[in-house]
């Protein structure tokens, strides 16, 4: 006798965010998916620790994927921390399926 399964919904994205703090100052060390329905997470992160003259390192190289809204994120959380008198310098690397496509090419 087969058994079934009840309806799932479709998992959502998952975001690990881990905070620690190094000689380089705080380090996030982001890995997971960066997208529409997690970027809040980040920015909350780093608002959170943001300060006068603190150094703050965030690591991508652990994302899986990002869209739009999670560049926008990283964006915005650069701004805040530049508006509380800190500053975010991002370290890693996306690989190649996971980077925006170059600019176009400028017209001849």
């Amino acid at each position: 006798m087969m058994r079934s399964r009840p309806n799932r919904k479709p998992r959502s994205s998952s975001l690990e965010l881990a905070t620690v703090m190094s000689s380089e100052g705080w380090v996030v060390r982001a890995s997971g998916a960066l997208d529409h329905a997690t970027a809040h997470h980040l920015e909350e992160s780093i608002e959170h620790i943001a300060g006068p003259n603190r150094q703050i390192v965030l690591d991508i190289s652990g994302l899986a994927t990002f869209d739009g809204a999670g560049l926008d994120s990283i964006i915005r959380a650069g701004q805040h921390a530049e508006s509380m008198g800190a500053t975010l310098r991002i370290r890693g690397r996306l690989g190649s399926s996971r980077s925006l496509p170059p600019p176009p090419e400028p017209p001849a």
